[in-house]
């Protein structure tokens, strides 16, 4: 029983903490309603964007040494399901995807469509 409690504690605590983070994240990010609308687009998608990477950054350290199955448990589905966090973490994936068509321009073997042991048999070919 007393397990139980303190997993609940636990648990509570997480989220209220989650919560703090996304409610400053908010404000941070858009500031008053005011300004986000008297700004050029461009820069309120620069400022997003980087608000996007600094969330990153704090839930990095945060996952500093968890293994991926705690992280699959605990934290997976509140970063990609829950809708205050699907918002930002949806931006990263889209700054992803931009870098990929960027990356896939060149002339990098290993993104042109190979089998998966492609790039590992070059290497032992010395490539």
């Amino acid at each position: 029983m007393r397990h139980k409690l303190i997993l609940i504690a636990s648990n509570l605590l997480t989220a209220l903490v989650v919560a703090a983070l996304t409610s400053l994240f908010w404000i941070a990010a858009y500031g008053g309603e005011d300004e986000v609308e008297s700004a050029d687009d461009a820069v309120v998608l620069a400022n997003w964007r980087r608000k996007c990477m600094q969330m990153l950054e704090v839930y990095l350290r945060r996952f500093n040494g968890i293994s991926a199955e705690k992280f699959m448990e605990r934290w997976a589905w509140v970063l990609f399901c829950v809708q205050e966090n699907r918002s930002w973490t949806s931006e990263l994936l889209k700054m992803a995807e931009e870098r990929f068509e960027q990356e896939a321009r060149s002339d990098k073997p290993f993104l042109k469509h190979h089998r998966p042991s492609f790039r590992y048999e070059q290497q032992g070919a010395g490539g």
